[in-house]
């Protein structure tokens, strides 16, 4: 490098482009009357951010700094006198002899980041993006051109990641629109012409059934948005506790059997270890487990098969739900649980959905210290989606532990026709909102409750001086100063009886528990709520362990 320093009396163009014009700039008063000499101009370039390439006339390099070694992979004796097309891919090199036999006619400066797609070669081969300015000298031995470059592969990465979100940004608004307009329009319908009172609807029962399945289609839909949402937000909280992950199981596969057997399904259960636990939020695990459940019934076909196995393999417990349906191909299996990704998107795809079961699985396992992982074999060869958690080492909690309803019921899953009986048992309702409000009642009642309703606290408190429930259901997002409900309900309790609450709410976050608890409810559920979490919370709280019928079941 010693080489490439100035000398007194400049014999090159390399030593002109190193002394004498940058010297002969030291007149100007912006530089304050400092002399760059060739030891200055070395400073200069080695504390350039980007790779700096000095190139003569005749396309040869003759300087470059270290930002260049560390760029192409080259060292400097490596780099001068080669012809800078060393430097790029082969097949643009008879290309570039020919642009820079015409830019040596006119040299102008050209500046960073114009546009244009240009391309270099590192010493191994590999190509990488990059931006190139060009700043010509002209001195009395010949032209420079300096050549600023820099690797743009960080930014061009970004704009593809930034193209590929807007298309799915766009694809997702036009899913969301489809799967929101499905079901609307259906309920619309069938809603518009019960309402008619034409007699127009021959079988209100049928009419009744499409408007429930549509509406929980929504109600789905919103509480994928919204968990997602927390999720982003870091707002999701879990409320841990050893959990058995048999109940869980099976509890999971009930919710999906009804679409089992409709699309006549073989289902496969293979419970090899029954007893493992977990630390974890029961309805979340169940949520996890129902999504990978729903996935399977989703793309297998009819009279295809599902498998659902649990087993304990050292200190993890596994999930394993796999079917023969139609499977993922192997370039879409890396994305299988980015959010808002499927194989085949937009309105008119086979499947509905918005794609966010799977990246929502994968978000609440990693809450739960575990992996997921999807496997397949390609397109129609089928799916195997396996979910790992720490194992605890404790089986006899496990029982103790599950859902309100696995306690209330054994270990086992009840029929779906059973629920515990409510007969005798009267409800207060405080609830402004009336839908709701109206939910809540036909739930409990036709568990065999009887109900009472209140649209206010101050309403709530007088129904209590004439009547005593044995349950008190509120809903804190529809009733104002909820942090002071209960204890306005409890002031208008008898002074002998303190009647049990379940509060009503829109998010489970643990700091809104908490404070729910503190301040005299005995449960919590969200709105709305599910009917068979509902009763069996009553049932829990009226120490009810009977089973009747419910006709939501």
């Amino acid at each position: 490098m010693q080489a490439c320093v100035a000398t007194n009396a400049p014999e090159s163009a390399l030593d002109v482009a190193i002394g004498a014009p940058l010297a002969s700039a030291a007149a100007d008063p912006g530089l304050g009357g400092l002399v760059l000499d060739g030891q200055y101009f070395h400073a200069l370039l080695e504390a350039a951010p980007d790779a700096i390439i000095i190139v003569n006339e005749a396309g040869e390099i003759v300087l470059v700094n270290a930002q260049a070694e560390s760029l192409f992979g080259y060292s400097r004796d490596e780099l001068i006198r080669q012809p800078v097309e060393l430097l790029l891919p082969p097949r643009y090199r008879a290309a570039h002899l020919r642009h820079r036999a015409v830019y040596g006619t006119s040299p102008q400066a050209r500046a960073m980041g114009t546009g244009l797609d240009l391309a270099a070669r590192h010493r191994d081969g590999h190509e990488f993006p990059v931006e190139v300015s060009l700043s010509p000298v002209a001195t009395n031995d010949g032209s420079l051109v300096i050549s600023a470059v820099r690797d743009v592969t960080g930014q061009r990465a970004a704009e593809r990641a930034a193209i590929d979100a807007n298309r799915l940004k766009d694809e997702f608004l036009a899913t969301l629109s489809h799967e929101l307009r499905t079901p609307l329009n259906a309920i619309l319908g069938w809603s518009t012409m019960l309402a008619s009172g034409s007699g127009a609807v021959t079988s209100p029962r049928r009419a009744a059934a499409s408007i429930a399945r549509c509406a929980q289609q929504l109600h789905q839909l919103v509480n994928d948005l919204l968990d997602v949402s927390r999720i982003v937000t870091g707002k999701l909280r879990l409320d841990m506790d050893p959990v058995g992950l048999r109940t869980i199981v099976l509890e999971s596969i009930e919710t999906v059997r009804a679409a089992i057997e409709a699309k006549r399904m073989e289902l496969q259960v293979e419970l090899i270890a029954p007893d493992v636990v977990v630390l974890g939020d029961a309805s979340r695990l169940r949520q996890v487990i129902w999504n990978l459940l729903s996935n399977a019934v989703k793309y297998t076909p009819e009279c295809g098969r599902i498998l659902v196995r649990l087993d304990c393999v050292g200190s993890s417990a596994i999930v394993v739900v796999a079917d023969n349906g139609q499977g993922m191909s192997p370039e879409f299996l890396p994305f299988a649980f980015d959010r808002f990704r499927q194989a085949n998107s937009g309105p008119t795809r086979e499947v509905g959905g918005m794609g966010l079961g799977l990246s929502i699985v994968q978000q609440l396992v990693e809450l739960h210290g575990g992996t997921v992982k999807a496997e397949s074999d390609g397109i129609d060869r089928g799916t195997t989606l396996t979910m790992t958690l720490p194992a605890l080492a404790v089986t006899a909690i496990a029982d103790r532990r599950s859902s309100s309803w696995a306690r209330l019921t054994g270990n086992d899953i009840t029929t779906a026709s059973e629920c515990p009986d409510l007969r005798g048992v009267l409800v207060l309702i405080v609830d402004a909102d009336r839908e709701t409000a109206e939910l809540v009642t036909a739930i409990v009642e036709l568990a065999g409750a009887s109900t009472v309703i209140a649209s206010d606290v101050s309403e709530a408190v007088a129904i209590l001086d004439r009547v005593s429930p044995d349950v008190i259901v509120c809903d804190m997002a529809a009733i104002s100063g909820a942090d002071t409900v209960v204890h306005e309900l409890r002031r208008g309790e008898r002074p002998d009886r303190r009647v049990p609450a379940i509060a009503l709410t829109t998010d489970r976050r643990a700091e809104d528990r908490r404070r729910h608890l503190l301040a005299g409810f005995q449960g919590e559920l969200i709105r709305p709520p599910e009917p068979r979490e509902l009763v069996a919370m009553i049932a829990s709280l009226v120490g009810r362990t009977g089973v009747g019928r419910c006709a939501f079941l």
